[in-house]
């Protein structure tokens, strides 16, 4: 069970799928402090369309969300973290911090139902790519968000998701 994490990766998403295009998530049926980013990850009900987010779903039936409107057919590189100490949801695009957001209740990510490119079993597959995909069990600094974006867009094996 990790209290503080980081996800990373660079992504590129296909602007045929404008919602329900999941980059990662920690999902179990049911309100249990589920972990989603992606591209309006839960559908346009909670998020617009076209957006990235990154969603906490409290086990009371809250939303913590933190999202940004994000280009299609373009690599951005993207990070999330999440942090019980300091209680917050990040969310940084291309090494800058997009938004924040005060979580509701303590949120861990644990080893069950942890899917890349999908949200489930079921679905919400990603439609795009992804490379450079990484799990931390800390939240990054900034200036190791920064040195990251600054490296080199994708250039290795590349996951396509569809």
């Amino acid at each position: 069970s990790l209290t503080e994490w980081t996800v990373e990766a660079w992504i590129n998403w296909d602007s045929a799928k404008t919602f329900r295009s999941t980059v990662f998530s920690n999902d179990r049926s049911g309100w249990n402090n589920d972990v989603m980013l992606g591209i309006s990850p839960e559908g346009t009900s909670v998020t617009p369309a076209n957006e990235l987010a990154v969603i906490h779903q409290t086990t009371s039936e809250a939303r913590d969300i933190v999202k940004v409107n994000l280009s299609a057919n373009t690599w951005h590189h993207v990070i999330a973290t999440g942090s019980t100490t300091d209680g917050e949801l990040k969310l940084y695009v291309d090494g800058v911090l997009v938004g924040t957001d005060v979580m509701d209740s303590n949120m861990t990510l644990d080893s069950a139902d942890l899917w890349v490119g999908r949200r489930n079993a079921t679905g919400n597959q990603f439609d795009g790519l992804i490379d450079e995909f990484a799990l931390y069990d800390r939240v990054l600094s900034v200036g190791t968000i920064k040195a990251h974006y600054g490296w080199h867009p994708p250039l290795g094996t590349v996951f396509r998701f569809r």
